[in-house]
C-alpha cells in the first residue's frame, strides 16, 4: 500500500500511486471526456475546492463550447455562462454568495451582451438593452489565472516528457 504523500494521487481501490505532482504544486487540472464532442476541464486548488469548470469541443481546449462555471473560495457556484463555438451565447448568471439564488442574469448573443436582468426588480423594469463588448460577470483576473494554469500544466507535461494536454 502506498504511503500518503501530499504530492501524489492514490487509487482507493488498488492502493497504487496513479499520479505524482511537482513539489510546490498549487493547482490541479483534470481533463475528461463527457461526450464525443465535449471535453471538460476542471481546475482545482491542489488541496482545496474546485475553482472552475469549462467545456470544450476539443481535447486541447481551443474551442470553448458548453457551460463554464466559476466557484468561490468555499467551492460553491459563483457564476456560470454558456459558450457556443468559442463565443458567449445564451444566458450567464451571477449567483448570491450561498449559490442558491440568481443575483443577476446576463443574456449574450454571438459574444455580445444584449440584456441584463435583475431578478430583484419588477420584471417589466428589469430588462435593460445594452451594446458593449462582452465581459464575463465572474470578475476580473480569472482569464489570466486560467492562462497561467494552462502554462503551468504545459510546462509540467514537457518536464515529464508526456503528451500535451
Amino acid at each position: 500500500m502506498a504511503k500518503n504523500n501530499p504530492e501524489s494521487v492514490t487509487c482507493l481501490s488498488c492502493g497504487k500511486v496513479i499520479a505524482t505532482f511537482p513539489e510546490g504544486a498549487h493547482f490541479l487540472l483534470h481533463i475528461h471526456k463527457l461526450a464525443e464532442d465535449c471535453w471538460q476541464w476542471d481546475y482545482y486548488n491542489f488541496v482545496g475546492p474546485l475553482l472552475k469548470s469549462e467545456q470544450y469541443a476539443d481535447k486541447d481546449g481551443h474551442n470553448r463550447n458548453g457551460v463554464t462555471r466559476f466557484y468561490n473560495g468555499e467551492g460553491l457556484l459563483d457564476s456560470s455562462a454558456t459558450f457556443k463555438d468559442g463565443k458567449m451565447d445564451g444566458d450567464a448568471y451571477k449567483l448570491t454568495t450561498d449559490s442558491f439564488r440568481i443575483k443577476m442574469k446576463y443574456v449574450y448573443r454571438d459574444d455580445t451582451l444584449v440584456s441584463v436582468i435583475d431578478p430583484a426588480v419588477d420584471k417589466k423594469d428589469s430588462v435593460q438593452s445594452i451594446e458593449k463588448e462582452s465581459e464575463f460577470p465572474a470578475g476580473r483576473g480569472i482569464a489570466s489565472d486560467c492562462h497561467r494554469l494552462r502554462q503551468m500544466a504545459a510546462r509540467h507535461q514537457r518536464r515529464q516528457g508526456g503528451e500535451d494536454l
